[in-house]
């Protein structure tokens, strides 16, 4: 058993740059009140005070922003030329860090997105699996871009119907 770890993760959706704590465990997630409701920051200070509030710590830096504003313009004309494979793929752990959070779920045929799932990890070409002077860039088909398209517009209404502003 690990002890849980608090990190501050920076969102954008609906033109609004907000917090949320995320964690990192056995199993991922993120925190939830006595509501299931996911509390979510306009400042950062806020959010440091929350955590305070409830005696935890959080490593607060600056990450990666996960843009979900650029996951609902896709969503509004999917196609495959202009699929970003890190936001996607950020996008899709969030949701489902929030799914196991929540008791939601948003990818209700995980054995047949599988496939999906793992272009977009390879689309990431992270240096630590991707050989030396190699690149992939995914191919998709009109069924993988639609299944991707449900997958992500079933993630971000959990994620709206879920997170309260604080």
């Amino acid at each position: 058993m690990t002890s849980r770890q608090f990190f501050n993760l920076w969102y954008r959706l609906d033109s609004e740059d907000r917090q949320l704590i995320w964690f990192t465990d056995d199993e991922d997630g993120v925190l939830v009140d006595s509501e299931a409701h996911i509390p979510s920051f306009g400042k950062l200070e806020a959010l440091t005070a929350y955590a305070q509030n409830r005696s935890l710590t959080v490593d607060v830096k600056e990450g990666v922003l996960f843009d979900l504003d650029a996951t609902s313009r896709w969503l509004e004309a999917p196609d495959a030329l202009s699929i970003d494979c890190v936001n996607t793929l950020n996008a899709w752990n969030l949701f489902a860090d929030v799914a196991r959070s929540v008791g939601g779920l948003f990818d209700v045929e995980p054995k047949e997105t599988i496939h999906i799932y793992q272009k977009l990890f390879w689309g990431n070409n992270l240096a630590c699996v991707t050989p030396p002077g190699e690149h992939y860039d995914p191919s998709w088909t009109p069924s993988e871009l639609e299944t991707l398209a449900e997958v992500l517009k079933s993630g971000l209404s959990l994620f709206r119907d879920s997170v309260r502003c604080v």
